[in-house]
């Protein structure tokens, strides 16, 4: 007995399987790990640096100044000077510390009278001195 033409046109609608999709090699899954492990490697250095600590804290205090409307020029530059000593590593910071410069000594010499004298500081005496501080903190010896 012959087919039927029904019969013939059932498999018409059943598609074969498809290709497996091309495997990736091995040595990019490497490569994409050690790319991460490095940038967290690198991100961790500099979160932890105690040189970018200080400049993330003299740009807190930048934004601190500019935005308050009331200002201690004397606990603005003692936290200055406890910047200096988170970025250079050191306990305290004097004339012999860091420089021997003529204008690291000055710059010394503004701070302690910032923070020990009896004039108030005005917040562009603060800004400036802020600037120079980030300055102090990006030279080398």
């Amino acid at each position: 007995m012959p087919a039927s033409r029904e019969d013939s046109y059932s498999w018409v609608d059943i598609y074969p399987p498809q290709m497996p999709m091309e495997v990736v090699d091995p040595w990019i899954y490497m490569l994409l790990i050690s790319v991460f492990l490095l940038s967290a490697i690198v991100g961790l250095y500099f979160y932890f640096n105690p040189r970018f600590k200080a400049k993330r804290r003299l740009r807190k205090m930048k934004s601190m100044l500019q935005g308050a409307s009331a200002i201690d020029g004397r606990e603005i530059s003692n936290q200055l000077k406890q910047c200096l000593c988170l970025g250079f590593a050191i306990e305290q910071v004097d004339l012999s510390t860091r420089f021997k410069q003529q204008s690291w000594q000055d710059y010394l010499g503004r701070l302690d009278e910032y923070c020990y004298g009896s004039k108030m500081v005005s917040r562009d005496q603060l800004t400036v001195l802020l600037i120079e501080t980030s300055a102090w903190l990006d030279a080398r010896e």
